[in-house]
């Protein structure tokens, strides 16, 4: 029973590692995809303008 019992408490620690891993790249897309955002509502407006 100890050994199921050390089973389970490491797979726990290794879904909330990859969990908090998971959480770390989320934040990253999102910097990405507001980056992205900016830039092409940038482009939109130098169109709109004339420039581009």
């Amino acid at each position: 029973m100890k050994f199921i019992s050390r089973e389970q408490a490491l797979l726990r620690d290794r879904i909330n590692n990859l969990y908090l891993v998971n959480l770390d790249k989320v934040e990253a897309h999102r910097e990405v995809i507001s980056q992205m955002n900016f830039y092409r509502n940038l482009a939109l407006f130098i169109q709109i303008i004339g420039l581009g």
